[in-house]
């Protein structure tokens, strides 16, 4: 149900020279870290222990950066409306790693570093330097990250495409049945499609599937409540959730088609059992099979949290809900910023999959939707969870068909960009 960044290699050491840390670190005039008290948290992370920092590591080697101390805490806060940016503030420096003293100012203070040129979205963090003027290993792993999640340039995907930066979206707001004020992003021409993410999930991390078909879509991408750009609510349900989506495919007009991710996915299904888009497609709505074990699944990463923190709730929900990473790659997700994203969506993920898991089971009650559907799996997605809703769903809605993606999981909007691209156009636009 995440999406994550699954690569052996998360950071690219020519993305991250040590040279580049110098120039992002200089002092400049830059307006204040602020934001609400509502869209701040702090997240504790692991304890730094005493191990020494190595003084000749490698800025763009972040396996060796995970490895060293890192700060105590990070406050981050949610995509401010209309910014385009994401800030992420490193507190209380623990450790300090050498590597970077170089050409560093005298005195400590708070800098900020940005990546990306021009129009592009850059990620800007807020990096706390020591007086003598080193950074944090916490800030360097902060840095180092921010081309995973800016986009910083070209890069090659398991379905052998060339990524490259999106397009321009721009922000819109619209108001939900209970009075929440929400946001969705908007690019492209020609007919509405509607995207709906899954849990731990934003809006942004759709945005290079979208931009594909923006020559031919009129793309309204969703930053569902409780995240980024739009607000709560006063009390969470899954129906609230289904309102927002009725709500902007009410801003889209007739003719609009639906796309659902993960939760996503369940939210765009229940919506169009309502109002039925021009066109439906669910990529492994992971819909119950058994409420006794969702339930358990669930409660075992609450209870993980209350014992030891966000961190390890986190990997206990890799490992028990989503079942998506092998080892190796959830260590190498670990180390990446999508990591820190998450661990600051974990109280919205436990009350999504909660309601999840109150869910009644199986997907009987959907056979009178008769939209036609692209119900789209990956091969390598775990079988109870994510395979079998999928052709439990073919089998009930009348007019569904399963593309299954070879070579890929619950994240191919991730590793796949453009292979997922071409599946939705093809069925979109077939006659």
């Amino acid at each position: 149900m995440a999406a994550s960044v699954i690569s052996r290699t998360p950071f690219p050491p020519h993305e991250c020279r040590r040279k580049e840390t110098r120039a992002m670190s200089t002092p400049r005039k830059a307006p204040p870290f602020s934001a609400s008290p509502s869209s701040v948290r702090a997240v504790p992370l692991e304890d730094p222990g005493h191990r020494e920092a190595d003084p000749q590591a490698d800025f763009g080697d972040a396996r060796t950066l995970a490895r060293e101390p890192v700060a105590r805490h990070l406050v981050l806060a949610d995509e401010r409306p209309g910014s385009g940016r994401t800030r992420i503030a490193v507190r209380e420096p623990v450790a300090q790693h050498r590597a970077f003293a170089d050409g560093e100012p005298e005195s400590g203070g708070t800098h900020f570093a940005e990546r990306g040129t021009g129009a592009q979205r850059r990620v800007l963090a807020e990096v706390a330097v020591s007086r003598r003027g080193m950074l944090s290993a916490g800030a360097a792993m902060v840095l180092a990250g921010c081309a995973s999640t800016a986009g910083t340039g070209p890069r090659e995907t398991s379905d052998g495409a060339v990524q490259k930066e999106p397009a321009a979206f721009t922000q819109h707001r619209f108001t939900s049945a209970d009075g929440t004020s929400l946001s969705y992003f908007r690019h492209g021409q020609g007919p509405v499609l509607v995207w709906i993410c899954g849990t731990l999930s934003t809006w942004d991390d759709w945005r290079h599937v979208a931009s594909r078909l923006s020559p031919r879509f009129t793309n309204f991408v969703l930053e569902r409540r409780g995240r980024g750009a739009s607000a709560d609510g006063a009390a969470y349900a899954l129906e609230r959730e289904v309102e927002d989506v009725l709500a902007l495919m009410q801003e889209a007009g007739p003719g609009a088609c639906l796309f659902g991710h993960s939760l996503g996915g369940i939210l765009a299904l229940e919506a169009a059992a309502q109002r039925p888009p021009a066109r439906l497609v669910l990529y492994e709505p992971p819909f119950p099979i058994s409420q006794r074990i969702a339930r358990e699944a669930v409660e075992f990463v609450r209870t993980t949290w209350k014992r030891e923190g966000p961190d390890a709730a986190l990997v206990a929900a890799q490992h028990r809900i989503f079942r998506v990473l092998t080892p190796e790659q959830l260590d190498a997700f670990r180390q990446t910023p999508q990591w820190v994203k998450q661990l600051g969506m974990m109280e919205t993920f436990l009350r999504e999959v909660s309601a999840v898991a109150d869910l009644p089971i199986g997907v009987e009650r959907f056979r009178a939707v008769d939209t036609a559907t692209l119900v789209v799996l990956g091969d390598r997605s775990p079988q109870v969870l994510l395979a079998e809703p999928a052709h439990a769903l073919t089998k009930v809605l009348p007019h569904a068909s399963l593309r299954v993606l070879p070579g890929q999981g619950h994240v191919a909007h991730v590793s796949a960009p453009a292979l997922l691209a071409r599946e939705l156009e093809a069925f979109l636009t077939a006659r």
